[in-house]
């Protein structure tokens, strides 16, 4: 997602169409589950509308909910042509057997059910496997990577360094912006009850020590945090810097308690081919994620959420080497312990600004492997820029605010730098 989307831009929508409207008395059920999946939920009954609404669309990913009585109707044969329409789910009112040979014509076509339970299990699969795909990554060349940097460093270097950098500022923070944040998502969330009561949740147990099992819980964390990441909306960066900071250092915890040396650990996507060609063009380069980065020590698992290549994008599956004993400052952990969602991925959680260099690339059958090796301050290059870019936005001698938005000046966001200064200077 590029940068410039609107505040609030996600990875997804859910749109929903229900021909069924004057006969199912189900639909407001319907919403409501779908908005607890996805607050942005849209239902429609007339199919030009549906249709119109899809087309306006620019940077979102469609998941198309169905409700219909029979599944011979045009507007599945038109949304399974647009490249917009990621996934499409059909809730069938009528009992009569659906013809699967009818179906397989729609290759977008996830699940048809009778059940609105099974759909939105399935549905939930889906989101978490686009949420993977949507890694943002920077790649400084292999040519800069091996060379010295100038006194002004260029924006990619910054763009390069940026999620780095954002951990480094927050960590100097010592004030708590969680009722800044609860009121954040009380105003985003204001017209969805179901999110709102997640909220008041969150309003009354949260603590510190409980940063990773509410990241990794099925709500508006997970999303919201990578999201501000990924579009460096400094708004909601800003309100999110506590708790940011609490799962960083929760990761040093648990980190700093395990006795693992060497570890190699998975990460499945399917991947737009030009973003593919960014990396497989920079082999011995260095690659740092934008994000949070989660990773599992199933390569089989990894293989699942890689899916298949086609026309538009390549399953890839990323190999992170890990060595403890060349390793100081990254910070990463295992976190099944922790996570809300218990043992079942063996999951490996990796702190913001994790940065990588690209050792090979290889074709495995189906999937494009992509090995990288983990790296730190250790790695000369890296220890120098980061060095230097402290320097320059002077995060070791200033107010952590005035650093932050230096660090958005330097980014070329001056309207934003000074916004930020101003509403909370």
């Amino acid at each position: 997602m590029s940068n410039n989307q609107q505040q609030h831009a996600e990875a997804f929508i859910m749109v929903c169409l229900d021909i069924t409207f004057n006969t199912n008395n189900n639909q407001e059920k319907v919403i409501e589950q779908l908005r607890q999946i996805d607050a942005k939920s849209q239902m429609f009954s007339v199919p030009d509308q549906c249709i119109d609404y899809i087309f306006s669309l620019e940077n979102e990913l469609v998941l198309f909910l169905f409700v219909t009585d029979t599944i011979d109707h045009p507007v599945l044969t038109i949304l399974s042509n647009l490249s917009i329409v990621s996934s499409i789910y059909i809730l069938c009112i009528s009992n009569e057997k659906t013809d699967e040979n009818q179906l397989q014509s729609f290759q977008k076509v996830q699940r048809i059910s009778t059940e609105i339970s099974q759909l939105i299990d399935q549905i939930k699969f889906d989101i978490r496997r686009i949420e993977y795909e949507y890694m943002k990554f920077e790649i400084l060349q292999k040519s800069n990577a091996s060379s010295k940097f100038s006194i002004s460093p260029n924006k990619q270097e910054y763009s390069f360094m940026f999620t780095k950098l954002l951990k480094d500022i927050f960590l100097k923070f010592e004030d708590d912006s969680t009722p800044e944040l609860i009121e954040y998502y009380q105003s985003r969330y204001h017209d969805n009850s179901s999110m709102l009561g997640v909220i008041d949740e969150f309003k009354r147990t949260y603590q510190a020590n409980k940063a990773i099992n509410w990241y990794t819980r099925d709500s508006f964390i997970y999303r919201t945090v990578n999201e501000a990441l990924r579009t460096q909306n400094a708004e909601a960066l800003y309100k999110m810097r506590t708790f940011i900071r609490h799962l960083h250092q929760q990761l040093v915890s648990i980190q700093a308690e395990s006795q693992i040396s060497m570890l190699t650990l998975y990460r499945g996507l399917k991947m737009k081919i030009n973003e593919f060609e960014k990396i497989r063009n920079n082999e011995g380069g260095l690659l740092s994620i934008s994000s949070f980065l989660s990773t599992t020590a199933s390569k089989d698992l990894a293989v699942v959420y890689a899916g298949h290549t086609d026309s538009r994008e390549i399953a890839v599956v990323f190999e992170l080497k890990i060595d403890s004993n060349e390793i100081t400052n990254s910070t990463f952990a295992c976190i099944e312990q922790f996570s809300h969602f218990g043992q079942s991925e063996n999951e490996w959680l990796f702190s913001v600004g994790s940065v990588f260099r690209i050792r090979e690339i290889q074709q495995i059958e189906s999937i494009m492997l992509i090995s990288l090796v983990l790296t730190d301050d250790q790695d000369e290059n890296l220890q120098k820029l980061t060095e230097h870019m402290h320097k320059i936005i002077q995060i070791e001698y200033r107010n952590p605010l005035v650093a932050l938005c230096r660090l958005f000046a330097r980014m070329g966001k001056y309207e934003t730098a000074s916004e930020l200064c101003k509403k909370n200077g």
